[in-house]
């Protein structure tokens, strides 16, 4: 039950944030053909805009088959993930959820640990 409730916390916190709003303006009021228009099939960007504008609408059963499909073209694709996760959630399938969130909190910290930081710049001089 723990999971479910630290799942639940996680996922709540990611709607509205960065989940949906990365790349959302790109596929904004089109339809799905539209939103692959000039993409191709075999991108997995193209299936996470597919999956979003699905989301939007209404089709959840959808959108995760849209997400899942990216996943596959891109298992490091962390917006992917997220956005599963979240429609996971509205379906009431908290297990999938927090499995995908968890992969995608996975996926960050992996690159940040593999991405060193940028180095400091020197402060001005007065």
């Amino acid at each position: 039950m723990k999971n479910a409730a630290v799942c639940i916390a996680t996922v709540a916190a990611l709607i509205g944030t960065r989940a949906f709003a990365s790349d959302f303006s790109d596929v904004h009021g089109m339809i799905p053909s539209q939103a692959l228009a000039s993409s191709s099939l075999n991108d997995a960007k193209s299936y996470l805009e597919l999956g979003m504008a699905s989301y939007r609408d209404g089709d959840l059963p959808r959108a995760v088959a849209d997400f899942d499909l990216a996943i596959q073209l891109d298992p490091n694709l962390e917006d992917a993930y997220i956005n599963q996760g979240i429609a996971w959630y509205r379906m009431g399938r908290f297990d999938h959820a927090f499995a995908d969130v968890a992969r995608a909190i996975r996926l960050e910290k992996s690159y940040r640990i593999a991405t060193p930081p940028l180095p400091r710049a020197s402060p001005l001089p007065h």
